[in-house]
């Protein structure tokens, strides 16, 4: 598992009073019934922890806990390519 994979769980399970441990990548938003509120609310988090903008199109996709690491991560690899091009 991912330090950001970890932090996306950890922020969820807080967010929702539940344990970590119940949490994985794989585990789907819906069945921790993390609702757009919550959604918008891990997204500002996670892109003001790490410095990034997650886009609109990346946030329709989530799925499952994973899939905001992946879009955190994706935003992060075009973020280190944007500096390196400067």
């Amino acid at each position: 598992m991912t330090d950001i994979e970890q932090e996306c769980i950890r922020r969820i399970a807080e967010a929702k009073a539940i344990p970590e441990d119940s949490i994985t990548p794989e585990t789907t938003l819906e069945s921790l019934e993390v609702d757009s509120l919550d959604r918008v609310s891990l997204s500002f988090d996670m892109e003001e922890q790490y410095g990034i903008q997650l886009s609109d199109g990346q946030l329709h996709q989530i799925v499952t806990v994973g899939d905001v690491a992946a879009a955190v991560e994706q935003s992060l690899a075009k973020k280190q390519t944007a500096t390196d091009a400067a």
